[in-house]
């Protein structure tokens, strides 16, 4: 029966995510994808580690934030001139 607790945190750990990557973008006044999911990422999974202690929380906020950082370089895409794309957040299409 572990649907319950896994579900709660999964749940507590989005909650934190969202509300720290729209304050990001609030108080930035920027949309910066790479940074935003990254600094997003790693607060919600230390926060939600906190239960534990300071070292883990810690240590998976830091894994959190390299692995973030890992998808963010895979996610970008180089094209012929050697800029980097990212793709279309926006979902327009353009």
């Amino acid at each position: 029966m572990n649907a319950p607790r896994l579900g709660s945190a999964f749940a507590a750990w989005t909650m934190v995510y969202s509300s720290v990557h729209c304050s990001m973008q609030y108080i930035r006044q920027n949309e910066a994808p790479g940074l935003n999911s990254l600094v997003a990422s790693a607060a919600a999974s230390g926060f939600v580690r906190m239960r534990r202690g300071v070292g883990p929380a810690t240590r998976l906020a830091l894994v959190s934030g390299v692995f973030t950082t890992l998808l963010e370089f895979v996610e970008a895409r180089p094209v012929e001139d050697g800029e980097i794309v990212r793709p279309d957040t926006r979902g327009d299409g353009i």
